[in-house]
């Protein structure tokens, strides 16, 4: 769990976040270049964070504290890789 403490010099506002670690598995990557693709378009979406992703496992694992799964599949989706159900 993080706890994010945002102060904007009036109050303080802190919220509570779970974060759950998360393996998705991809089609259709063949190279460095691909990983590198499916990498810094997770990386773009709020809420994910420590994403490696693993050509030899065709998989990606990432810290998720709050994307949508349909959000993260279309990213991939976007970028013409097939995101497992």
């Amino acid at each position: 769990m993080i706890i994010m403490k945002i102060t904007d010099n009036k109050s303080t506002i802190i919220y509570n976040r779970r974060l759950t670690m998360e393996t998705l598995k991809i089609n259709g990557m063949s190279c460095g270049h691909c990983t590198g693709s499916v990498k810094k378009a997770l990386e773009e979406i709020d809420g994910l964070s420590e994403v490696t992703v693993d050509l030899e496992g065709k998989e990606a694992c990432f810290e998720n504290s709050g994307a949508a799964r349909e959000e993260i599949r279309g990213a991939i989706s976007a970028i013409g890789f097939e995101p497992e159900e």
